[in-house]
């Protein structure tokens, strides 16, 4: 008789990454299995042989491990990632099998693999032991933290496992996060990471020496300022990299967000945690709403605002309307770390001066609005700053602020790169 295959669902599987399932082992069919621990920490596994024959058992990795290829935080988009990464292990595995091309030092090192801890049992221990809750605000913070080293240790060591990662890791991690964010934040970064690293060490016994401890970063010079920090990209050096972007498709939404962020003033975050439902393209301004939301937050209170939709980004955001149906930038939603590595790879290409970043398009737009003439009010408005104003602050409807900001800067912005 043929053994039935994909018993689990999504929802299983978010359950039990959720603690919502007791501990034990459920079966997918077909030899894979779900390990249930306390607290969430769950593990896929495909077990060999039947019968009298001597059973193997194959660790295909942590369940939120394979979660986080979805680059989601939802709960049952990372669990159905997570199920779907896991079945495509295991039918590798089967058809081995079928053909005996799976050897016994596989087992040994499938085994040997599991032993060893990575980042991702380290934050688990964090989470749990501090009772994060799902959805909670400082749940989000640790995985968006999480998210950021993970994947900078994976592209600089292919590894995240706990006996490959270094100081050296660290340091160099918290030095390309202070390109990307403040010193104040990359400080709160830091802080969650040691105290995730000390309280693994302490849970399990361990001789591993934190990482994280006394991480010291670059001092900062009394005299420099955010100007001094920071370079505002040249139109000259925006349209070349959104000619290089042009020419690969796979670089088609990464050069969307460009655009849009180039057109727009706005952060990074801002733009990536976008969603289809912020925009819209139906009253006489079509505009887009940078609101908190439970997948992000905002720098300031200010950072609450509408930006109209001017003509050179309006197709991108009919486009992904349509075809999108949760996020505008599906790939690098809710990660503005994932968008600026992506983007600083690309600026790399083209400039290797330290002051040039993704940030540097939001110093470009604010030059741009000032030798242009545009008022203080539409250039705070516009960037998300704090508006001096009284009376533009504190009267008048957010539709009313739309209307002046398109008003003010229809004609300015449209021939921004001409």
């Amino acid at each position: 008789m043929k053994r039935q295959l994909s018993k689990l669902s999504a929802k299983d599987v978010a359950d039990a990454m959720s603690g919502k399932l007791e501990t034990g082992r459920l079966s997918d069919g077909g030899g894979l299995y779900l390990r249930v621990r306390t607290g969430g920490s769950c593990q896929w596994a495909f077990v060999s042989g039947k019968g009298s024959e001597k059973r193997s058992e194959v660790s295909l990795g942590a369940v939120a491990t394979l979660a986080d290829l979805s680059g989601s935080l939802d709960p049952q988009k990372r669990a159905r990632r997570s199920l779907e990464e896991a079945r495509q292990k295991a039918a590798g595995l089967r058809q081995k099998l079928a053909q005996g091309q799976l050897p016994a030092a596989l087992v040994k090192r499938g085994r040997a693999e599991a032993k060893v801890p990575n980042l991702r049992d380290v934050m688990d221990k964090y989470i749990t032991l501090n009772g994060l809750e799902e959805g909670s605000k400082a749940k989000i913070e640790a995985e968006r933290v999480y998210k950021s080293f993970y994947n900078n240790v994976l592209e600089w060591t292919k590894s995240d496992k706990l006996n490959k990662i270094s100081r050296h890791n660290a340091d160099a991690w918290a030095t390309e996060r202070l390109e990307q964010v403040s010193r104040a934040s990359v400080m709160r970064e830091i802080t969650v990471w040691k105290a995730a690293f000390n309280k693994w060490i302490k849970a399990k016994d361990s001789n591993m020496k934190n990482p994280f401890d006394n991480l010291e970063l670059p001092k900062k010079k009394s005299f420099e300022s955010e100007i001094d920090k920071r370079s505002p990209m040249e139109k000259d050096m925006i349209n070349k990299l959104i000619d290089n972007m042009s020419d690969n498709e796979r670089l088609r939404e990464l050069k969307d967000l460009f655009v849009v962020l180039t057109y727009t003033g706005a952060r990074v975050s801002e733009i990536t945690g976008l969603r289809v439902v912020d925009v819209n393209l139906n009253d006489d301004v079509s505009f887009i709403s940078i609101i908190p939301h439970a997948g992000r937050r905002l720098k300031t209170e200010e950072s609450k605002r509408s930006i109209p939709i001017f003509e050179p980004i309006r197709d991108i955001f009919e486009r992904r309307t349509k075809t999108n149906n949760e996020y505008i930038f599906e790939s690098y939603a809710r990660s503005e770390v994932k968008a600026s590595q992506a983007i600083m790879r690309q600026i790399r290409k083209v400039t290797k001066d330290k002051k040039i970043v993704a940030h540097s398009l939001r110093h470009a737009m604010s030059d741009y609005l000032r030798i242009n003439g545009v008022t203080k009010d539409a250039e705070d408005l516009m960037l998300g700053h704090k508006v001096d104003s009284i009376a533009m602050r504190s009267y008048g409807s957010a539709k009313g602020r739309v209307e002046f900001l398109n008003k003010s800067l229809s004609g300015v912005i449209d021939h921004y790169l001409k």
